[in-house]
């Protein structure tokens, strides 16, 4: 079970799967360059991975979140995708591999909380690439944010066709040693209806590049970004950490 389960229905309301990918999607298949076979790990319910695949990509999307990949096998029709449901750790274990690209998008590593995690997991993407494959991995830079004391992010909102309104809070309650509490707020109300609020907590660790570089230490050509353009990585002003390795 996913901590995510909670919050499918309302996912697409609250990603914004339209606008993400217009600003997304150029970057990523540049850096995707001549990959043709790519895993999308947390793959949620599947934006990146059946544009991708809209786009000629074979695409394989990995997530724990039975709840999401149902949404996100209700879009495949004919396209060159396919859903599985795993836990980090426990991909490869699935039978796939021999991956040219491994995307890892969306803040999802933090959700590991022990160094033997995080290298456990970032063994397990090794195992689903060729020789040679490359790894993206995205995520929040949670230590810049929790040294100033960034405890809100911005609310965001949708409407349905119906009029129906959705608003999204998210608040991180700090911890000691790294540790998080990351809380999920939406709200909804139907037309003529009141307010209805639900709050979906689960815990993170603030990842830093130098975590990060280490447990990459058998990695290759590994680079750090502030962005998917390839801005320079700055830990004291870039919001988001993006890195990029190869497979040796």
């Amino acid at each position: 079970m996913s901590a995510f389960d909670d919050i499918a229905a309302c996912y697409d309301r609250f990603i914004d799967w339209p606008q993400r990918l217009a600003r997304e999607l150029p970057p990523l298949e540049k850096w995707l360059g001549k990959a043709r076979r790519v895993a999308d790990v947390a793959c949620g319910t599947g934006g990146h991975s059946l544009a991708l695949a809209r786009d000629g990509y074979e695409v394989v999307g990995f997530d724990l979140s039975a709840p999401m990949l149902e949404r996100a096998r209700a879009q495949v029709d004919s396209l060159p995708v396919r859903f599985v449901e795993a836990a980090f750790g426990q991909l490869a274990a699935s039978g796939d591999g021999d991956f040219d690209a491994v995307l890892c998008l969306g803040n999802a590593l933090p959700s590991l909380l022990t160094q033997r995690d995080l290298r456990r997991t970032l063994a397990d993407f090794r195992r689903l690439l060729r020789p040679g494959g490359r790894a993206l991995v995205g995520l929040r830079n949670l230590p810049r944010a929790a040294a100033a004391g960034e405890r809100w992010l911005p609310l965001k909102s949708h409407r349905d066709e119906d009029g129906a309104e959705w608003l999204f809070e998210r608040l991180y309650d700090l911890g000691p040693r790294g540790r998080l509490t990351f809380h999920f707020i939406e709200l909804h109300r139907a037309v003529g209806g009141a307010w209805q609020r639900r709050v979906t907590s689960n815990r993170l660790r603030a990842w830093g590049l130098d975590d990060l570089m280490s447990a990459m230490s058998d990695w290759s050509d590994v680079e750090a970004w502030a962005d998917l353009a390839g801005t320079a990585f700055d830990g004291a002003t870039s919001g988001d950490l993006f890195l990029s390795a190869r497979r040796p």
